[in-house]
């Protein structure tokens, strides 16, 4: 399913509005599902790895919002449908440290040397280190990246043959609280963190890790690849996009603020 991209990085002042029967209009209010599908940075317009949306999950599986491969459910317990506080209709999962999601164990999800960007809507979960989703291998060699939550913060991190960098926001955060969340990982530059629509922590280089960082893990939210650090609060959306060198002019900062908008209401 392709969808209509927005080309270009801020915005209107307005919500989002669809013509009505009569020719009226209708605000269709904020949230996660409003979301433009495509990013467009440095003139570059990318369409999603991957996006979901927690409507679409259940105690079987979660289909894609038009982007990405069905995930499998693990796990058992998981609560779904939970409302969020948006506009959109978009609901949400409740892992209850108990269930996670896997893609399928092909090429799905992985990163050589694009760059990429991680974006999720979820609530923060405090207790200790939690995953949200990654692709990871296991192990003192492990390679891969993820987006994770410790000690209040989000943390995105980056790993080749066992090399570890990562950044972490600004916290504490605070428990339960809805966040929009987007990791921005320059591979000739810099990794940053936007936390609702800002630059939240330090901007942290990875062009030390700019080999490819492809690896035989398989998609996972809500845990590790061993079945640990379960996720407890809720997810509603989650979404990948990669492309070669497409962040080096830095313009995702714009680009968190004005997605930050749709998702809140805030414009």
């Amino acid at each position: 399913m392709i969808r209509p991209a927005y080309f270009g990085l801020i915005q209107p002042a307005t919500r989002p509005l669809i013509v009505g029967a009569g020719g009226g209009t209708v605000d269709l209010g904020y949230g996660p599902s409003l979301l433009p599908v495509a990013l467009t940075i440095n003139g570059t317009t990318i369409y999603p790895e991957f996006r979901y949306l927690g409507n679409a999950a259940n105690a079987t599986n979660w289909t894609a919002d038009g982007y990405g491969e069905t995930l499998s459910a693990g796990g058992s317990g998981g609560s779904f449908g939970l409302a969020t506080p948006y506009t959109d209709g978009t609901l949400s999962v409740d892992p209850e440290a108990a269930r996670h999601y896997d893609g399928p164990a092909t090429s799905f999800g992985d990163i050589a040397t694009e760059d990429f960007i991680l974006e999720a809507v979820c609530q923060m979960d405090t207790s200790g280190t939690r995953v949200l989703f990654h692709r990871r291998e296991a192990g003192a060699s492990a390679t891969g990246w993820d987006l994770i939550v410790s000690n209040s913060r989000f943390s995105a991190r980056l790993v080749l043959n066992g090399v570890n960098i990562a950044t972490s926001s600004d916290g504490p955060l605070t428990h339960q609280q809805w966040y929009h969340v987007m990791a921005c990982y320059d591979r000739s530059g810099s990794c940053q963190l936007f936390v609702d629509g800002v630059a939240s922590g330090a901007a942290v280089d990875i062009s030390s890790l700019s080999s490819s960082i492809s690896n035989s893990a398989t998609l996972r939210t809500f845990a590790s690849g061993a079945g640990s650090a379960r996720y407890d609060d809720r997810l509603a959306y989650f979404a990948m996009y990669k492309s070669a060198a497409w962040l080096d002019t830095h313009d995702q900062a714009a680009l968190a603020a004005a997605r930050y908008a749709i998702v809140s209401g805030s414009v």
